[in-house]
């Protein structure tokens, strides 16, 4: 094997394991919003499957076996993951499951899982191969409008906006990899492999320091990170089961005497793990049961008014900030939408 083929092999190999080590670390912790790891996640595992692809390719790897699909599954799972992972960043109480998880990937499931010969490519695999760059630029335009509000937050010092502010740039950056495979005259897999594998490495570089303001903040505390995670769950299943943050006047101190913990460590619970002050946390929960209180009356009559204090909220105006902030449209639009 020539040095430059241990360098490919190497670069693109350790980046293929980092970023799974750190899918299933995210996994494990499951820290912040969980559509917003999961959508993560699947970026990292997409991009190590585009990635290990062109690496099978390159080195004549495997090729009594059917790899198109591997490559297929990784590409066409890139553009939904990114535009759903700046969503749920933005909105982390918009609804996914299950309409746009169906809209936005079944379709790409079942083109990458349709047989293809691509050693003896037809109609049929050139154009799955060239809807792989349409599609990329598709998401690359959709993502745009979020991105930008993204931005502007970031902006305006909200730190949990850090990672998104960083990473879509270089994923539409990676765009150009697609119109120009045609005429470069390096080995196609040569350069898929080494940028793709550098993208996962600037990712999973932009997750290490993002976690940084974090931890020096509670660097000095008692309380490590697992039993923040502990606290944090014990919370979460305690206000889901007594309906706590129905009661308009919830604080952060009564919260705390409910668990039986202290106030700080309640606090840097809540913002460790979710990723959000107390009064957003609460109205997170606030926002998911007005959204199925409204889903369940839309054929009775009901103001959005009533929904908002039978929710927890104090006043109509309160309810609406809340649940644009949370879902990206107003209450009016959401009934609409659920008509």
């Amino acid at each position: 094997m020539q040095t430059w083929e241990i360098i490919i092999l190497s670069f693109s190999g350790l980046g293929i394991f980092n970023s799974l080590a750190l899918a299933i670390y995210l996994h494990i912790s499951r820290r912040s919003s969980p559509y917003r790891n999961i959508f993560l996640q699947i970026i990292l595992i997409a991009f190590a499957l585009q990635v290990a692809h062109a690496l099978l390719e390159l080195f004549q790897i495997g090729f009594s076996l059917d790899i198109g699909h591997l490559y297929l599954l990784g590409v066409y799972f890139q553009g939904p993951s990114m535009y759903l992972f700046i969503l749920t960043t933005l909105y982390p109480g918009k609804r996914i499951w299950p309409t746009r998880l169906l809209i936005h990937y079944l379709p790409w499931l079942i083109i990458a899982l349709f047989p293809y010969d691509f050693d003896n490519s037809g109609l049929k695999e050139t154009i799955a191969v060239y809807l792989v760059g349409i599609q990329y630029l598709v998401y690359i335009l959709i993502s745009i409008k979020p991105y930008l509000e993204v931005r502007r937050r970031f902006r305006e010092n909200d730190k949990k906006f850090y990672l998104v502010n960083y990473l879509f740039p270089a994923f539409a950056l990676l765009w150009l990899v697609y119109p120009f495979s045609g005429i470069a005259a390096v080995n196609y897999q040569i350069v898929e492999s080494i940028l793709h594998a550098a993208f996962l490495y600037y990712l999973i570089f932009l997750k290490i320091k993002e976690q940084k303001p974090e931890k020096d903040k509670y660097k000095f505390s008692k309380v490590n990170e697992t039993e923040s995670q502990n606290v944090f769950s014990e919370v979460s299943a305690v206000i889901t089961e007594k309906e706590l943050y129905l009661d308009p006047d919830i604080t952060l101190v009564k919260l705390a005497r409910k668990v039986n913990v202290s106030v700080n460590v309640l606090s840097q619970a809540i913002n460790q793990n979710s990723d959000s002050n107390f009064r957003d946390f609460i109205n997170n929960f606030r926002i998911q049961k007005a959204q199925q209180e409204i889903v369940s009356k839309t054929s009775k009559g009901f103001t959005i008014a009533s929904v908002a204090y039978d929710c927890g909220f104090n006043s109509l105006s309160a309810f609406n900030r809340a649940f644009k902030k949370l879902t990206g449209q107003t209450p009016s639009a959401f009934i609409k939408a659920n008509r």
